[in-house]
């Protein structure tokens, strides 16, 4: 973690022996740093830990301060993707294939209050900044949304973004959200996709866009 108020590089305290890192997100505000770990030697085995990241500049770098809870995923996931809301009272984790599991937890609680398998091999997870109940999600051949319903406490899966032909044919290798209201998405044939209340404003071709800089 490196701050951006000091020219200060700092490691995040952890068992380097026996875990790995597999995913990692800071909060809108920057004050908290979510650390996703698998066990080396015990399978499926997993947790997240939530940091304080100002403890990393002050007297909690040495001290139970930088730790504020530990969350443990469902056995047998290994997470791969993490996002806070941007509120920060919810972190939300997506795991590996085959169950590719989105969960929603109140972290200060260190509880999963909903979860869902989207069994697809999906690589990416955002949070729409403007909607703490809603979230982005993509992967090959993928790119929807999905909602948390805090009245039931149930995730729901909205249509593509695409239109499906479309999504059936693009690898969407990464997408994010662009001035708290435009979704962009970037496919393997070098595209940009831009979106608004999802849907399809623009289709811009990056490499071409190159060449004619050339």
């Amino acid at each position: 973690v490196q701050t951006c108020a000091l020219p200060i590089l700092k490691f995040v305290p952890r068992d380097a022996e026996r875990m790995v890192i597999t995913a990692m997100a800071k909060s809108p505000s920057g004050k908290l740093l979510a650390v996703a770990e698998k066990h080396c030697l015990e399978e499926g085995s997993s947790q997240i830990t939530i940091m304080s990241l100002a403890s990393f500049t002050g007297k909690g770098q040495q001290g139970k301060e930088v730790t504020l809870k530990v969350l443990t995923p469902r056995k047998g996931l290994d997470i791969v993707g993490l996002a806070f809301t941007p509120d920060a009272k919810h972190l939300i984790s997506l795991s590996a294939m085959p169950d590719s599991t989105l969960t929603y937890w109140k972290w200060e609680q260190e509880k999963a209050v909903s979860s869902h398998d989207i069994q697809l091999p999906v690589t990416r997870l955002k949070v729409n900044p403007k909607n703490h109940n809603v979230m982005s999600i993509s992967g090959p051949h993928y790119l929807r949304t999905w909602e948390y319903n805090s009245n039931d406490s149930q995730l729901t899966e909205h249509p593509s973004v695409f239109a499906l032909k479309t999504e059936k044919s693009v690898n969407v290798v990464d997408h994010t959200w662009v001035l708290d209201q435009f979704l962009c998405a970037i496919t393997e044939d070098g595209h940009a996709h831009i979106f608004e209340d999802m849907e399809h404003l623009q289709d811009v071709d990056i490499r071409e866009i190159g060449r004619a800089h050339v």
